[in-house]
């Protein structure tokens, strides 16, 4: 009689912690994994698009790094960049890697590409919640005429304080020194970008330099520079460290044997500074 009772028992008990093994697993949130949005429209122009990566346990504490393509404003693309940029995503950060207007012939002219910078801003900003990020905690980064962006906007057009940090790889900082240099190919870009030459509208071209926008209250800044650059001479980014010493601004200045542009253990290099600087400032 006993055995025959304990049996029912035993398929009971049985089938109770089968259930409560469900149920525990049901409650146990699973990791959110990393994952890639491409090509997110934040404007009608068909440049205007930005490829968003999210890391893994994101929350709406997870910090931003805004990346910024090179490419003298009037070439260049997000994708590009992409593979660099996956390392940033795995060490926590979400990463917005986006393209903005280029800057033709007619068209496109400064100030058009920090008005996209803010359009970037505003659209994940506004969806913060949704996709598990923070909405203070944004760092601007970028490369060559990216960089150059990256540190205009941080300097002159942070004016909601969103932006904590920057950080510029090989930037043009002081467009004065290129209008002076009367080097056609060093003007030339620029030219392009701003729509008006150096003797037709001086101030147009110091407005659009980094280097005479610094202030007391400048965001943290870490610049990069090859010293063998032939593109973007390494002078830009000395002469900017030098202005952000005398301003009192905090700033790190690291230099490679390179050119404008530099990988291996010297990209390796670039990318744990820009995390502890990051970290450091996205508070």
């Amino acid at each position: 009689m006993k055995a025959y009772l304990r049996l029912p028992f035993l398929t009971f008990l049985v089938i109770s912690l089968a259930s409560c093994s469900r149920i525990g697993r049901q409650d146990v949130k699973p990791e959110l994994p990393i994952q890639q949005l491409d090509n997110i429209a934040y404007g009608a122009d068909p440049e205007q698009k930005f490829d968003l990566m999210l890391p893994q346990e994101r929350n709406t504490n997870t910090k931003v790094l805004i990346f910024l393509h090179g490419g003298s404003w009037r070439k260049g693309d997000k994708s590009d960049y992409r593979p660099i940029l996956r390392y940033f995503v795995e060490r926590g950060f979400a990463v917005v890697n986006m393209n903005y207007r280029l800057a033709e012939k007619n068209k496109n002219k400064f100030p058009a590409q920090i008005d996209d910078i803010s359009a970037v801003i505003n659209y994940i900003t506004s969806r913060s919640h949704e996709l598990g990020i923070s909405t203070n905690n944004i760092g601007l980064a970028g490369h060559s005429a990216g960089a150059h962006l990256a540190l205009l906007y941080s300097y002159e057009y942070n004016t909601l304080k969103k932006i904590k940090a920057v950080a510029a790889l090989a930037p043009p900082s002081d467009f004065v020194l290129a209008g002076h240099s009367k080097i056609k190919s060093y003007q030339e870009p620029i030219y392009n970008f701003l729509g008006k030459a150096f003797l037709q509208d001086s101030t147009l071209w110091i407005k659009a330099s980094p280097y005479w926008q610094v202030s007391t209250t400048s965001v943290p800044t870490i610049l990069f520079h090859g010293s063998e650059d032939k593109v973007v001479p390494f002078l830009q980014s000395q002469r900017l460290e030098e202005r952000l010493t005398q301003m009192k601004v905090p700033s790190k200045f690291i230099t490679y044997d390179a050119g404008h542009v530099w990988l291996g253990s010297d990209l390796t290099d670039t990318r744990e500074n820009v995390v502890t600087w990051f970290n450091t400032y996205l508070k």
